[in-house]
């Protein structure tokens, strides 16, 4: 009797091992991995980005103003970045005018549009009624459906019906 159930047992060792279903063609490094290894990732968390344009009297223009380059910025439409532009007035000569950031254009295809707000210049206009030392700000998502693009834009001062100072920064909309 106790070959008889030795004799079974080693049959049955022997053919359950059998059973098992061969592992995937490919390189599969997930195979036989235990529950989702994706499930305690945190979400990427939205971040302002801040632009921030500072205009200062051009000391060797009479009655203009010059704009500080704010360098190039980066948004990831993956993590739901928005850009917050901060204009910073130290220009008399600016006051009672307007500063109207427009004119976005890609570098290698100039027909997109402003991927900021509603894509108008009225939408991405300040009024600068007074030298303003604290900044004032808009904020606006990257609305455009493209990524990887680098936007050169145009920053420009009017008051009194007259350029007072532009400036040409970038902007890149990336993954």
């Amino acid at each position: 009797m106790k070959r008889l159930l030795l004799l079974v047992t080693v049959l049955l060792t022997t053919m359950g091992g059998s059973c098992q279903s061969p592992p995937p063609s490919g390189n599969n490094a997930n195979y036989g991995a235990n529950g989702n290894l994706n499930a305690n990732q945190e979400l990427p968390v939205p971040v302002e980005k801040n632009v921030n344009i500072v205009i200062n009297t051009d000391s060797s223009n009479s009655g203009k103003c010059v704009i500080a380059d704010p360098g190039e910025t980066y948004l990831s439409k993956m993590n739901k970045d928005k850009i917050k532009w901060c204009i910073t007035n130290n220009c008399t000569a600016a006051v009672g005018g307007t500063v109207t950031i427009s004119d976005f254009k890609d570098k290698s295809n100039a027909s997109k549009k402003n991927p900021f707000g509603d894509g108008s210049a009225a939408d991405n206009a300040f009024d600068i009624t007074q030298p303003e030392y604290d900044c004032k700000k808009k904020t606006k998502d990257a609305a455009s459906g493209e990524t990887g693009v680098h936007y050169k834009y145009t920053i420009k001062i009017k008051a009194d019906g007259t350029e007072k100072g532009s400036l040409d920064p970038e902007v890149e909309v990336g993954n």
